[in-house]
């Protein structure tokens, strides 16, 4: 059998500040491009700094590396969310705007804090007309993609989250893992979210995420 080989795409939206003139480089969006990051030709989006100046002329860091990192002139993105590039020539500093977007999601997002107890969750939910209430288990189910909580007493004890064959068909949710998290522990169908606060197992047609 041929090798399946999927491929996804990190969006990356810049916004740059206003242009001080004592800065030595220019900064411009005139080019992203696509570049293989890993051993299972998974493509992520990366810009290239169009610039002038050595990189030994400018100190450059990503707030939060997670989001996306920094290196040589090249911003690439990592996992989604927000973060900020800072570039100086030890004189003046500018500040880039990183957003990256994901390219699969869940219908809805699901409720992930595991402080929450049954009650509060169940009013999150009643906000919606798809939401059902069992003595252990709140239901919501939206475009076919059912959450299910379920609870020990009051205490969330972990979320289900499983989708019919045509939803199955149309959600890579093996790219919105990865957009959003990191294996757990070597393994290649969990994994854990960047606090280590909860992990997600990775089925035939449903996630199951559990505290830590």
């Amino acid at each position: 059998m041929a090798n399946k080989y999927i491929f996804f795409f990190f969006i990356i939206l810049f916004v740059f500040s206003s242009c001080d003139k004592y800065i030595p480089f220019d900064i411009s969006s005139n080019s992203i491009n696509l570049t293989c990051t890993d051993d299972h030709s998974f493509l992520k989006n990366t810009f290239f700094i169009s610039t002038t100046a050595s990189a030994s002329d400018i100190t450059f860091f990503s707030n939060d590396p997670y989001i996306a990192t920094i290196d040589n002139w090249r911003i690439e993105a990592q996992h989604i969310g927000e973060t900020e590039m800072h570039f100086s020539d030890g004189k003046t500093t500018r500040v880039c705007k990183v957003t990256v977007v994901p390219s699969q999601t869940y219908p809805v997002e699901p409720i992930l804090d595991f402080s929450l107890k049954k009650s509060k969750i169940t009013s999150i939910l009643n906000e919606s007309d798809e939401t059902t209430v069992n003595d252990n288990i709140v239901s919501q189910t939206v475009d076919y993609v059912s959450y299910n909580y379920f609870f020990s007493g009051d205490s969330f004890s972990h979320l289900e989250i499983t989708w019919d064959y045509f939803s199955f068909v149309m959600l890579d949710d093996y790219i919105l893992l990865k957009e959003r998290y990191e294996p757990y522990q070597g393994h290649s169908n969990k994994y854990v979210d960047r606090y280590n606060t909860f992990t997600i197992e990775r089925k035939l047609g449903s996630h199951i995420y559990k505290p830590i």
